[in-house]
């Protein structure tokens, strides 16, 4: 709904136009919709991807990936701790919502 109005929400704009023009628009858009789709969270199980790998490689990878996630556990609960003693919290790093891409 943000895009459906260049008056809104727009990339860019000629200098003492209040909008944006169509084409900048419906660019901006286009972009949007392909770039934000839902993406894997960082702190998900991505173990699956060392399956059938050499049996040891396998195991390390595995247990290297848990430790991660036990790091990424700790910082969540460091943002959630600080968090608790802010008016507007601030989630920008939090495991629970950053994104395992490397696309944005």
């Amino acid at each position: 709904d943000y895009y459906a109005d260049p008056e809104l929400a727009s990339m860019s704009w000629k200098s003492g136009e209040a909008f944006g023009r169509p084409k900048q628009h419906m660019i901006m858009s286009v972009v949007n919709v392909f770039t934000s789709t839902r993406q894997p969270k960082l702190n998900e199980d991505y173990t699956h991807v060392f399956k059938g790998l050499e049996p040891d490689t396998e195991a390390l990878l595995t247990s290297v990936w848990r430790t991660f996630q036990e790091d990424l556990k700790e910082v969540e609960d460091e943002v959630d701790r600080r968090n608790e003693k802010r008016k507007i919290p601030n989630i920008n790093m939090s495991p629970r919502v950053l994104e395992g891409a490397i696309s944005k």
